[in-house]
């Protein structure tokens, strides 16, 4: 399998997309346009802003908020041999601005039709798009040989059974919005618990910690003996004078008669 070339692409356009226009060869990229219908998922409780498939007139907005779906169809029909399939992708300004393809990347070998791509938009603000300008790009690779295995059916529309499942989007985002906003209350309250558990804790292991030192130190003091006056005899050796020996004074208490 290997991507054809911008000459293999030229010398076979013809064949792969309709209206064929040279100058669209980007690369190895044929370049698509948006068409003129576009399907955005209700951005309002009721559903009035986008609750239609809208008919775009060449050079007329649409307009995808922020954390909404959208079905955009291509202005060129796609038409893929069967010796060949396809991918696609959305051009990287406009993936830059938070446009996402979420519709899939490949067109099967034998598809004819116009494509419809499925998008959402991840950016933090509304992208505008209109009618004819180039937002799509699309690579053909060549089989190892062709394939009878066709893909049956196509698109020319934006039908309701396509947007059958999106049609209701919003209140899931809003959903998931109002969860995660609670989520982060309950951790903000855990963490805020934790650290009033965490420091008590610290604070009664402080004081039973204090609480031991000061039996321990109590318990040295007890342990020392105390000294206690003695009541026994001192003998005091006597004392040579120049006049005689002096005897010893008894430390004998007086006794009063």
């Amino acid at each position: 399998m290997s991507v054809w070339s911008a000459e293999t692409l030229l010398r076979r356009l013809n064949e792969v997309v309709s209206p064929a226009i040279p100058a669209a060869v980007d690369g190895a990229a044929y370049t698509l346009k948006i068409g003129n219908e576009a399907y955005v998922s209700p951005s309002s409780p009721d559903g009035r802003d986008s609750a239609v498939i809208r008919q775009l007139q060449v050079g007329q907005d649409v307009m995808i908020p922020a954390g909404q779906y959208a079905f955009l169809i291509t202005a060129e029909t796609v038409m893929v041999p069967n010796d060949a399939m396809a991918l696609i992708s959305i051009k990287a300004r406009i993936k830059w601005r938070g446009l996402v393809n979420v519709s899939g990347f490949h067109v099967d070998p034998g598809y004819t039709g116009k494509l419809i791509f499925g998008v959402f938009n991840a950016g933090p603000s509304t992208i505008h798009l209109r009618n004819g300008e180039d937002c799509f790009l699309i690579w053909f690779l060549s089989l190892d040989h062709p394939t009878e295995r066709l893909h049956k059916g196509r698109h020319d529309a934006i039908t309701s059974d396509i947007i059958g499942p999106i049609s209701g989007e919003w209140k899931t985002i809003d959903m998931l919005d109002s969860r995660l906003h609670e989520v982060e209350r309950q951790q903000a309250s855990a963490r805020t618990a934790f650290g009033v558990t965490l420091t008590l804790g610290a604070a009664i292991v402080a004081s039973f910690i204090i609480f031991l030192l000061q039996m321990d130190i109590s318990a040295r003091h007890a342990a020392q003996p105390t000294a206690t006056p003695s009541t026994s005899k001192i003998s005091i050796p006597s004392v040579t004078s120049a006049t005689g020996t002096v005897p010893p004074r008894s430390t004998q208490p007086a006794r009063h008669s």
